[in-house]
This record gives C-alpha cells, structure tokens and sequence, in this order.
C-alpha cells in the first residue's frame, strides 16, 4: 500500500518528467562507457593514451560544471538546459561518425563542455523542493545511477556489434528525446535569475566566490576527499577482479550485475529508512564510518564473497553519503548560488574522476596490496575529519540544527 502511495505521488509529479530527462543522460552515458576504450584502441592508441582520451572528458568538465551552474543561476534552467543538451547530442553525432581518433577526442571534448544536462537538472530539484524534502529528493541521482549502469550496458552489448556509430546514434536520440521533452514540458524554476547578489555587483560567469565563505568551502572539502575514497575504489572494480580473482569479463560482467540488483534493493528499500531515522547530516556521517569500515575489510580481505559484501557495503556507504551531499550544499548557499555551488561539487567529483582510476590502479600494482584500501581509507579519515571539526557533523547528534537559507 505504501509503495503503490509512493509510486503515485512520483508519477504525478512535476518532477517526474525531470527524472525521466536525467536517467535519459546516464543511460547514455552507461551505454557508452564500457565499450569507449576498445574503439579507441582499435582508431590506433596505446594503452596509455587511451587513458588520457578517456580523462579528457572529465578534465573539461572540471571547468564546464562550473560555468554551467553558474550561468544557470544568471539566465535561468531551462535556457541552460536545452544548450547542455544540444551541444551533448552533437558530440554523440560526431563520435558515431568519428573517421579517425582526432575527431573522436574532439567529440569526447564537445561532449565534457556539455554533458553537464544532470547538473543542472539538480538545480532544477533543488529550486521547486522544499528544504526538509530536498536531500530525499535529490538522492535519486543516485538511483538513476544505479537503474542506468544496470540497463546501459546491456543496451550497449546488443549494439557494440554494429560498432561506434550504433552507439553513438543511440546516445544522441537519447539527448534529442530529453531536450525535446524539456523544453514541451518545463517551466523555468529559477525565479532568481538575473538578480545580483548586492548593490553593484556583478555575478561572474566563471566564479568561485563560494569559496571564500566558510561553509561552503568545508563542505567541498569533505566532498572532495569522500568522492576520491569512492572513485579510487569504484573506477577500478574490473581491475580489481582481474588482479586479486583472475576473472574473465564475462564473471566480471554478471557478477557486477548480481550486485548491483542487490543495491538496487538496498537503495529502494533501506535507503529510505535510514533517512527518515537519522536525516541529512546524521546520514552522511554514518555513510562516512561505513566506508570506513568497507575500506578496513578491503585490506585484508582475500575471497570473492568477502569483496562483494564490501562491494554492496561500500555502495549502500555511497547512497547515504554522497548522494545526499547535493541536497545538503543546496540548504548551505543563498538561492540564488544554488548553480554555482552544485557546478563546484561536479568539479569536485571530476577532479576525483581523474584521479581515482590513476591512484587506484597504480596501488593495485604495488608491492604490498594493502596499500589499494589503505588509500580510501585515508581519504574517509580526513572526510570525516572536516564533517566533525569544521561543520560541525555528528551521528550521535539527537537533534539536527535548523537551516535557513537567506
């Protein structure tokens, strides 16, 4: 009965057709992402510079997060949304019919300045939910991640067959369909845009005046080093069974999706317990001690059951923690910042896209294995560190302060 209440209140509302556009831009992304590097391979790369190709994407979208979120706050969503996805749909054209491995990197350059259509969809969330609602809501970036990398990949097997151009074309209809539905079906939500923030000033399109306020900048901080301690472990999953179990990628392949139905499960169903128990900030801190423990096992473990147990402890950690870290910055800033706080958080996690798989397959290779966990380890340390020293976070809180924004 609950659940049929729930499904209701999701299909009649105005978000929904948000949520919908948003797991269109994973699903793209998902399908392309296992099967990127074999075409780049095959257009005459070397293994290293199939790593830089591939990091290429993240490095521009270090730069383009922050001036979409920012010019999303200046001229409105809608507006933003609908270049973010035009422009995303014409790196998807380009890459299908990419004749060489220039116009390729190109493509994956057109498509990091901007793919940033999930960004500003947050911004979207985060301008119509109301503060007690909007960490809740905003968290289901998180289910969409795990619905897409479910899906995409298998969308992508049965395509890979006809090459990069299938996928590629497959993508971009994806773009298309979303930018299509935006624009028939959503009303700017930003009802600040265009203002100043003071007497004379002037909103700069590339800014990082958040930092410079206290809050803002500690609460990056700790985003910063809990998302390294993610991506080192989650960008090299494959690599980590390959190393430690010798599987091939046919085990590798089912034994992600076996677990990542097992997370599904934990994030419609635990998730949303765990949430009305101990709420936003209490929440993230118990994410925090979890990684930490997930990361302790990671050490030491030695069987596959005892990794996947990590697997699922460490992914349930990222639900209630970094999924909800959005939502928590959006009640920390002025409304009128939301673009340009939750565009600093993607550069954020992007700088951690490119430094996770470089630190983590590197601490694979090392002499002593525990290296590989000690690693995020260390990084959750400090995360916690800066929630419990510079913002005041605590699970063993009995009250959760009050935020008001400005």
């Amino acid at each position: 009965m609950v659940a049929n209440s729930n499904l209701k209140k999701f299909l009649r509302s105005p978000l929904t057709l948000v949520w919908l556009c948003t797991f269109m831009d994973v699903i793209g992304i998902s399908i392309l992402s296992p099967f990127l590097p074999q075409f780049i391979l095959e257009y005459g790369a070397t293994l290293s510079q199939t790593g830089w190709v591939l990091s290429a994407n993240a490095c521009i979208a270090f730069f383009s997060s922050i001036i979409w979120g920012s010019l999303s706050d200046k001229y409105g969503r809608k507006p933003t949304l609908f270049i973010c996805r035009l422009g995303s749909m014409a790196g998807y054209l380009l890459l299908a019919f990419a004749p060489n491995i220039y116009v390729l990197i190109l493509a994956r350059l057109i498509d990091g300045i901007f793919a940033r259509g999930i960004l500003i969809s947050l911004t979207v969330v985060g301008d119509w939910v109301p503060p007690e609602e909007r960490s809740a809501e905003m968290s289901k970036i998180g289910l969409a991640w795990i619905l897409g990398n479910l899906l995409g990949p298998a969308i992508g097997a049965l395509l890979v067959g006809f090459g990069l151009t299938a996928l590629g074309l497959c993508c971009a209809g994806l773009s298309m369909a979303a930018l299509l539905i935006t624009q028939s079906t959503l009303k700017e939500s930003n009802i600040h845009k265009g203002t100043r923030q003071g007497e004379g000033q002037r909103k700069p399109v590339f800014s990082f005046g958040l930092l410079k306020e206290y809050t803002p900048r500690a609460l990056l901080a700790q985003s910063q080093f809990m998302s390294l301690a993610h991506f080192i472990f989650s960008m090299t999953v494959s690599l980590f069974m390959l190393i430690r179990f010798n599987m091939d990628n046919v085990q590798i392949g089912l034994m992600l999706t076996l677990i990542g139905c097992v997370n599904l499960l934990v994030r419609l169903f635990v998730f949303p317990l765990v949430l009305v128990r101990l709420r936003d900030e209490r929440a993230l801190m118990a994410g925090l001690w979890i990684f930490l423990a997930g990361f302790g096992c990671l050490m030491f473990l030695n069987k596959f059951w005892q990794y996947a147990l990590v697997y699922i402890l460490v992914s349930f950690a990222t639900t209630i923690s970094i999924d909800l870290m959005n939502g928590i910055m959006s009640l920390k800033v002025d409304p009128r910042r939301l673009g340009e706080m939750i565009g600093l958080n993607s550069a954020v996690e992007n700088i951690s896209l490119i430094l996770g798989p470089v630190i983590g397959s590197t601490l694979l290779g090392a002499a002593d294995p525990r290296l590989y966990g000690a690693s995020s380890l260390i990084f959750t340390v400090i995360a916690l560190a800066i929630g419990r020293r510079f913002l005041g976070f605590s699970i063993l809180l009995k009250k959760e302060k009050s935020i008001q924004a400005d």
